[in-house]
């Protein structure tokens, strides 16, 4: 059956990307701070914090579950990008997804982006559980790409989190939209955790250009670092 979505309105897809950008006089594509082929990175448009990225992917799809495998080795290569950030290096990270299944399942936008901030130690997995179990009654699972692909491919929407080297996804059926910003804001007050209602005033502007200002890689040996993907080890150069 042919998907009623609109892909020229997708905000990360073809003369939709960057187009809130440019009506916040933010910058869109001089705004990337990573590129590859198949993933971009980018200060969120309504950062809930200072280092509030998305990895965003080129492709449209509706989670990395459901991403190709090219696309999720390029996704743990932004991710290292983040991670090694010069200014923001020995903070923790946290990496956050809500992975729809198809168009319209509670996805404010429906095409895979994953959240990536620099957080402290007021974040741990036991606070961010509470809050998923909020919505499920599911328990969590270690993720790794064949149990996303898993619940990409039997129609399951999902929140993956990543975070001091653990990762974990809950089945989640119904959530309210824009949860990610929601679970987010419950650790960074903000004036609202709706982005479209946020992006355009003065505090979250300042934050955007503030995030922008962090995105200088650490100098590495080499300039060269290694990722892993389903336990194998790639040796993977910066862009």
């Amino acid at each position: 059956m042919k998907s009623n979505y609109d892909y020229d309105f997708c905000c990360f897809c073809r003369e939709g990307r960057f187009q809130y950008n440019k009506i916040a006089d933010l910058p869109g594509e001089e705004g990337v701070v990573y590129r590859d082929e198949n993933i971009f990175v980018i200060p969120d448009i309504a950062p809930v914090v200072e280092s509030h990225f998305l990895a965003v992917s080129e492709e449209h799809k509706n989670s990395f579950g459901g991403a190709t495998i090219e696309t999720n080795y390029s996704l743990e290569k932004a991710k290292k990008f983040f991670m090694n950030l010069e200014n923001v290096n020995q903070r923790r990270t946290l990496f956050l997804e809500h992975g729809s299944s198809r168009e319209g399942r509670g996805i404010c936008i429906d095409h895979a982006h994953l959240h990536m901030l620099h957080v402290n130690d007021n974040i741990c997995s036991e606070k961010i559980d509470r809050l998923i179990l909020n919505y499920t009654n599911d328990k969590k699972v270690k993720a790794d790409l064949d149990v996303l692909s898993m619940f990409a491919k039997n129609d399951m929407p999902y929140v993956y989190y990543e975070m001091d080297g653990k990762s974990w996804v809950y089945h989640t059926p119904i959530l309210p939209r824009q949860f990610t910003r929601k679970l987010l804001s419950n650790f960074f007050p903000v004036e609202s955790f709706v982005w479209n209602e946020l992006y355009k005033t003065e505090g979250s502007k300042n934050r955007f250009k503030e995030t922008l200002k962090l995105a200088k890689p650490k100098p590495t040996r080499n300039n060269c670092f290694e990722c892993t993907l389903n336990n194998k080890t790639l040796p993977l150069a910066l862009v």
